[in-house]
């Protein structure tokens, strides 16, 4: 739950087919799932941030995956066909005035497993189904203005039907019949535009959604053999997001160059847990509001210093938090490179924690932003014009992040944390008294594309903790 994403920018919902099935104890989340619902044949440059983000970005403490759509091709209409393990992909793209710069990109794709169930492939008694679809319009406006309106979708399912005979219960999930489903959409425009020679600007809104839903119906052995139903339980979770965001770049001289703006999301959560027993739900919204600025310095031309400043403020918490971030870089020769960057960065809580109950005293209403002290050390080497080779170290200080203490603090599960918190709805009052750390080293190889093919290797060592009592 502390990975968030972002499309042109922009915070979404999850973007990802079936988040958290496939198991007995999956439960509908916020993260999580095996699919992205974006085709990578509509992918332009994206980038995923692990630590210290840029200052436009906030509400993350673990990554940020922020995707980007590339442009249609405005010369000439090209229609692909693609078959793979993931599914069958179908896009097409092309000019819808070519005088005018005008183009579109589509597509559309069907799993390949949802293809081998339908035609009776057995997959250990689970069916699994998924399609999507996404696209891109490009509107030039003139000389220097450039409209986008975009939009993704998917609907998904994961089935499995567990065995009325108790022998062949090998795994507790074979006791059961689940019933896992998923929609999300989204859709927004963004229109970008420079002022003058030294200002570029760029607005954009996005709303975006996911309704995911799981049924469980559970067995158990009767004393004379033979399963018998013992109950249900039912889960939902539906997550929405309005969103606007303004960024401004402006080019002071040579050596100063500026970046500010300003962002607003509504974040609505609707999460219900319920059986044959009880239930819990609750349901709210808050704007999460975002103002930003940074200084880019570069005093000589071996060294470029960036100094911002990044706020957050909740609403339906009324709560918020002011994060610094600063980088240095050192072009120590033509192909070396240096660099250490600090960020203070904050994240909302999931909505299973925020509600628990709408019966019940216990609230977690006031729960402030986890938030994460990062620190990051580089080295790259650049291997000629085509490849580059880079050596990271990062340490990062989670605190404020809320923590369930038991009353018998000596036993050995004796608390609950947010960062080992996956997709419960407990009845808990939590607190902003957690601590963790993650800290660890990467090494990273990659050739850019270039003869039609590229290449990249990673490694990494890492270690993540968090202390189960205050």
């Amino acid at each position: 739950n502390s990975t968030t994403w972002r499309l042109e920018g922009v915070e979404i919902v999850n973007p990802n087919h079936l988040g958290d099935a496939g198991t007995s104890n999956g439960r509908p989340s916020v993260s999580g799932g095996g699919v992205n619902i974006l085709s990578a044949q509509l992918l332009g440059t994206s980038n995923f941030y692990s630590s210290v983000f840029p200052v436009e970005y906030g509400n993350a403490v673990g990554g940020i995956m922020d995707m980007r759509f590339r442009n249609g091709n405005d010369e000439k209409h090209e229609f692909t066909a693609q078959a793979g393990l993931v599914g069958f992909d179908f896009s097409a793209e092309g000019p819808l005035s070519k005088s005018k710069g005008i183009s579109y990109l589509v597509n559309y794709r069907y799993s390949f497993v949802g293809l081998l169930t339908a035609m009776g492939v057995d997959f250990g008694g689970v069916a699994i189904s998924f399609q999507d679809a996404a696209f891109n319009v490009k509107v030039p406006l003139g000389e220097n203005s450039i409209l986008k309106v975009f939009g993704m979708g998917g609907i998904s399912e994961n089935v499995f039907t567990g065995t009325d005979n108790p022998d062949e219960w090998k795994v507790d999930k074979d006791k059961f019949n689940i019933n896992f489903t998923n929609k999300m959409g989204a859709i927004g425009a963004s229109y970008s535009t420079t002022i003058g020679d030294n200002l570029n600007a760029k607005f954009t809104t996005l709303t975006s959604a996911v309704a995911t839903n799981k049924r469980s119906d559970l067995r158990r052995n009767s004393p004379i053999g033979t399963a018998i139903w013992e109950g249900w339980a039912y889960d939902s979770l539906l997550h929405r997001k309005i969103a606007l965001h303004v960024n401004f770049d402006y080019k002071l001289n040579a050596k100063n160059q500026f970046q500010f703006g300003f962002s607003g999301v509504e974040q609505l959560f609707d999460v219900s847990t319920k059986n044959y027993r009880d239930r819990s739900l609750g349901r709210d919204a808050g704007w999460l509001l975002g103002d930003y600025f940074q200084w880019l310095w570069q005093p000589i031309n071996l060294i470029r210093l960036r100094l911002g400043l990044h706020y957050s403020y909740f609403t339906f918490s009324e709560t918020s938090s002011i994060e610094p971030r600063a980088s240095i870089e050192w072009q120590a020769s033509l192909n070396n490179r240096f660099s250490f960057a600090y960020g203070l960065h904050s994240q909302l809580q999931p909505g299973q924690i925020y509600f628990v109950s709408s019966s019940s005293p216990i609230s977690n209403k006031s729960l402030d932003f986890s938030k994460s002290h990062h620190f990051v050390l580089n080295y790259t080497r650049d291997l000629g014009t085509r490849s580059k080779l880079s050596f990271e170290a990062y340490y990062q200080s989670l605190f404020n992040i809320p923590f369930y203490q038991s009353v018998n603090i000596s036993s050995t599960y004796s608390g609950i944390s947010a960062l080992n918190y996956q997709s419960d709805f407990r009845q808990l009052t939590m607190e902003n008294k957690g601590t963790g750390r993650n800290y660890g080293i990467e090494a990273n190889w990659q050739t850019f594309l270039s003869k039609g093919y590229f290449f990249l290797a990673n490694t990494s060592l890492y270690k993540s903790t968090y202390k189960n009592q205050f």
